[in-house]
């Protein structure tokens, strides 16, 4: 049986059968998309940002009909290996998140990364009509493994002490670390980016905050924290009371507390009017 929710983007299932490989066929307008994607990549013509970019400007739209590419969706396209031919189950586990989101931000998503799988733990499924050859399918993976080595990611010439730690105060999306030409510092919002990164219509309107200012501030805090162990004890016994929640639940809170008291009371007297001999078993009951 077919591992998919959904068919990639290029193939077609047998809408009776649609987990049996036997069933699957090639969707010729999306297979020549595809087809374009693998060899702009391989051959350096185009990065993951211009390939979506590029897909949007021509009116293509995803597997699932959005409008915009995502750039993780651009990788997942690029990294599969059912486009070589070959199906495999248990590519990736499920874990908690990896990567830092914002923490002012609403959780609207399940907090969970997704990890690929040693290749010696995947499992051949089932073989497939290819898109690409294996040797287009490899310079492909090669080139990727390339640029992961040299991502800006893992640039660690600039210090940051609150690296992936802030997030802005105006949008609650979470803010990069950035040095401009004259070696200023600054955490930046990231939905100052174009909406290819950030997911946002409009450019968030927040400053830059100067890192230097905010990382003095944060190991000031911090030191006097640690110096003064019972501030910590106190903020916990507090959490653990429910202080820190907001006033509305707090009301809630109290006002169904004071719910359940009273209905306790009104048990306790219609026990003792039973025990009595006030109440009836059945006017009790």
């Amino acid at each position: 049986m077919l591992p998919w929710t959904r068919a990639p983007f290029g193939y077609r299932v047998d809408p009776d059968r649609p987990r049996d490989p036997a069933g699957v066929r090639i969707e010729e307008a999306e297979a020549a998309i595809v087809r374009e994607m693998f060899a702009w990549y391989a051959e350096e013509t185009h990065s993951f940002c211009s390939l979506a970019r590029l897909l949007e400007q021509r009116g293509i739209r995803t597997s699932t009909g959005l409008a915009r590419w995502n750039l993780a969706s651009i990788r997942c396209l690029l990294t599969n290996p059912a486009y070589a031919g070959q199906v495999y189950g248990n590519r990736w586990h499920r874990h908690g998140t990896l990567e830092r989101r914002s923490a002012t931000a609403p959780r609207k998503h399940s907090a969970m990364s997704r990890v690929d799988a040693p290749r010696d733990e995947w499992i051949l499924v089932a073989e497939i009509p290819p898109l690409v050859s294996q040797e287009h399918f490899d310079r492909v993976q090669a080139r990727l493994a390339s640029n992961r080595r040299f991502a800006q990611r893992n640039n660690k010439a600039h210090p940051y002490l609150l690296r992936g730690l802030v997030s802005c105060g105006v949008c609650g999306l979470a803010c990069l670390a950035r040095t401009n030409l004259h070696r200023y510092r600054y955490y930046s919002c990231t939905g100052k980016l174009p909406a290819l990164f950030s997911h946002r219509e409009q450019k968030c309107p927040s400053r830059l905050s100067p890192a230097e200012r905010l990382d003095e501030l944060v190991w000031a805090d911090l030191c006097d924290l640690l110096s003064h162990p019972e501030q910590a004890s106190r903020a916990l016994a507090r959490a653990h009371g429910g202080q820190w929640l907001p006033q509305e639940l707090q009301a809630r809170q109290q006002g169904l507390r004071r719910g359940q008291e009273s209905l306790g009371q009104q048990l306790e007297r219609l026990t003792e009017a039973y025990l009595g001999g006030v109440v009836l078993l059945d006017e009790y009951r």
